[in-house]
Order: C-alpha cells, then structure tokens, then sequence
C-alpha cells in the first residue's frame, strides 16, 4: 500500500519533468533560457527586472498613497465643515425685523445704521416673495444677479439702491436725515411693486 508522501513524491517529479520541457521554460528579458531548477520561480528575486522600472513602481506606489491621503483630507475636511455650517445655520429675521430696527436707529439718528437694517429689510422681503435666495456668503452683486433673473422690471431700481447702500455702509459715507428718507422711499417704493405683483 502506497502512503500519502510517496504520491506526493511522485506527483512533484511528474510535474518537474512536465514544466523542464522547452515550451514551459521561461525566458529572462534579454530572451536567454532561464535554469529549468528555478524556471517557475515566483519570488520577488526571480524577476530580473531593470533598476528603473523597480524605482518608477516605488514612485507610483508612492504618488498613490500621497493621492489617497490627501483625498482623505479632503473628504474629512468637507465633512467636517459642512457639519459646522449647519450648526451654525440660523432662520434669517423676518422683513418686520429689519423694519423695526430700521425704525429704532433712524429714531436715535443713526441713518448709516438704519440704512443697513433697511436694506436688509428689502432682502428679506425679496426672500420671502422668492425673488431671491438669502446665503450670508452672497454679495451685494450676486443679489443684483438674482433680482435680474427673477424680476427684470424692477432690477434697474434695485441696483440704485444697492449702489446707494453700499456707499453708505461700505463707503463709510454720512448720510444726512433728507438721504435717509429718499432712500427709504426707494425701498417702499420696491415693497409695494413686490406686494403689487403678489397680488395680480
């Protein structure tokens, strides 16, 4: 009876005299017949490979792992500050907010300040009739933009009282109580356009 460690045997001869045959001989890069003993060799010193092309595997294996880590970066970054932007997401004051301080800061004679709340009370009012998006990261000139698209009638109106607001408040320029009213009338006059349209 055969054991188990004979068959073996047996079978590793078998497959040593199959693989020592010229066609399943393998070739080195210059095309010499490697030893038939190691022929079938898959170690990493087996392969006769050129120094440039090892070094050109390290860079790119290297360049990779760099590339997958600074994604990782990336997406923890994004994750993280979308995370904090919508916890520090707040509603926006109402129009009537806006007017109200608007009111209080022209009763204690601080136009510049009023100026502001009524502006931002005009954007509020455009915001809930959906003729623009609110966003704290949007400019003065993104809401012209908007105010375009959305109601073009009224966009040559709205940007003289952008470019109103902006020279008072970023132009730091004083303005005298009758450049207060004017401006306030400007921004009424906007207001009932807007109600007007809701209505038709």
């Amino acid at each position: 009876m055969r054991t188990i460690s004979t068959d073996l045997q047996e079978a590793k001869r078998q497959l040593q005299e199959i693989l020592s045959r010229p066609e399943f001989r393998r070739k080195s890069i210059d095309g010499n017949v490697l030893d038939p003993e190691n022929s079938w060799d898959l170690s990493p010193s087996s392969f006769d490979l050129p120094p440039e092309w090892i070094w050109g595997i390290y860079i790119f294996l290297g360049v990779f792992l760099l590339a997958c880590l600074l994604f990782g970066i990336y997406m923890w970054w994004n994750r993280f500050r979308f995370k904090e932007k919508d916890a520090t997401k707040t509603d926006h004051p109402s129009a009537m907010h806006w007017l109200n301080e608007a009111k209080a800061y022209a009763g204690q004679g601080n136009y510049r300040l009023a100026t502001r709340a009524l502006f931002h009370y005009l954007l509020s009012f455009l915001a809930e009739r959906r003729k623009i998006h609110l966003d704290p990261a949007k400019t003065n000139g993104d809401y012209r933009k908007e105010v375009e698209a959305n109601w073009p009638i009224q966009a040559p109106a709205f940007s003289s009282v952008v470019a109103q607001f902006d020279e008072t408040w970023y132009g730091e320029k004083t303005l005298p109580p009758e450049g207060y009213v004017r401006y306030q009338q400007q921004v009424d006059e906007l207001v009932k356009k807007g109600e007007a349209d809701e209505t038709k």
